[in-house]
């Protein structure tokens, strides 16, 4: 595997040579990292220092090496990407809310706000500068997406902000939430400034496109699981605070058919009856009945919708898939895996390891199955 030493300017200043192993991994939701091994020889101890930046061929991930770690022969450099400058940069009591009490903060905002909070605070790194917009065509940079923010109106977003607490530690939570990309680049360069961009972005749904099959050789080590352990025949949601008064109750069955009357659903052995009381809901919130009705069928349907029979694979995508990374798929898109018994599901990138050492060369994604 070719890693480069960068200059100044991020561009690739010489080959790292004598490579003894690397394991290079890229994510989705929060810092890829590497750990290089070279000869432990005083050419490599002045010419690889704390700070020194690194990338791997074909990659766009920049590394930065923040540990050094001698042993016998070796020399190993280890480091994470450019997003853990965000681990760097922490949150100051008060910065973005009124009423702050405390050692922490809860609010409610915009993801996009958030994500502008975010970008603020990575433009420090460096002069200030860089709101180019980034190249539409290119994987790597997300149009529209300068300023980080996920929409032109993003949801609502609970955040708890601890005093102290780190801009990375507040990111990656509400980045898995979303189900949510992140990544910062270069956007421009004067020396010794840096202008860095924050990119929050959404990976591409490929699944109707891409099938990892186990049959053609793209998956290993597959297993398939099927479970009706929670499955639920009925959903009976009722509000406390209405009791005696009509609506106060509202009974679903597992096709999701409503029953405002009696609960005369006839429940099989594998089935389940589940109560949900809607506590959160008091007399002053009454508007009406047709509205009432409608929250209890909105509360029962999301319910109901964690109370599913369900069959999924999993398995590993193999170096020899047929699909290639970067050409074919990258970090946070959807895909599908087949198995040999015709069972479909849903999957996201988020990891990508690619290793070098004695043993040869390979590289592979980490998927997470889409529930």
């Amino acid at each position: 595997m070719d890693c480069y030493l960068l200059n100044n300017t991020f561009g690739p200043e010489s080959v790292i040579g004598g490579i003894m192993s690397v394991v290079w991994t890229e994510r989705y939701y929060e810092p890829g990292d590497m750990s290089i091994t070279l000869a432990a020889t005083p050419a490599n101890f002045a010419k690889y220092p704390l700070g020194a930046m690194v990338q791997r061929f074909g990659s766009k991930e920049v590394m930065i090496v923040d540990r050094r770690s001698f042993k016998g022969s070796q020399l190993v450099l280890t480091g994470k990407s450019l997003l853990n400058v965000l681990s760097k940069r922490s949150h100051f009591p008060g910065d973005e809310s009124t009423d702050y009490e405390g050692n922490s903060d809860t609010y409610t905002q915009r993801s996009d706000e958030f994500a502008e909070r975010i970008f603020q605070s990575v433009r420090e790194t460096g002069d200030g500068g860089g709101n180019s917009n980034p190249d539409p065509e290119s994987k790597f940079c997300i149009d529209n997406l300068t300023a980080g923010a996920i929409g032109s109106v993003g949801p609502m977003v609970p955040i708890s902000m601890g005093a102290g607490q780190t801009l990375l530690e507040l990111l990656v939570p509400v980045a898995k939430e979303n189900k949510m990309g992140v990544s910062i680049y270069l956007d421009s360069i004067s020396p010794p400034t840096y202008s860095l961009k924050y990119s929050a972005y959404f990976g591409n749904d490929l699944s109707n496109t891409i099938a990892f099959s186990e049959e053609d050789g793209d998956l290993i080590n597959v297993e398939v699981i099927e479970s009706n352990e929670f499955a639920a025949g009925i959903i009976f949601v009722y509000i406390p605070a209405f009791a005696g008064s009509y609506p106060w109750y509202l009974s679903m069955d597992g096709s999701g058919t409503v029953n405002t009357d009696a609960i005369t659903n006839t429940l099989g052995l594998t089935q389940a009856s589940v109560v949900v009381p809607m506590t959160d809901v008091t007399l002053a919130d009454y508007v009406d009945d047709p509205t009432t009705l409608k929250l209890m069928e909105a509360r029962a349907r999301l319910e109901l919708s964690t109370r599913k029979a369900f069959q999924l694979a999993d398995g590993e995508i193999t170096p020899a898939a047929r699909y290639k990374y970067i050409d074919d798929y990258y970090l946070g898109d959807l895909v599908t895996l087949k198995t040999n018994l015709g069972i479909e599901t849903t999957a996201r990138i988020t990891e990508y390891i690619c290793i070098s050492d004695g043993t040869g060369y390979r590289e592979y994604p980490t998927i997470e199955i889409e529930e």
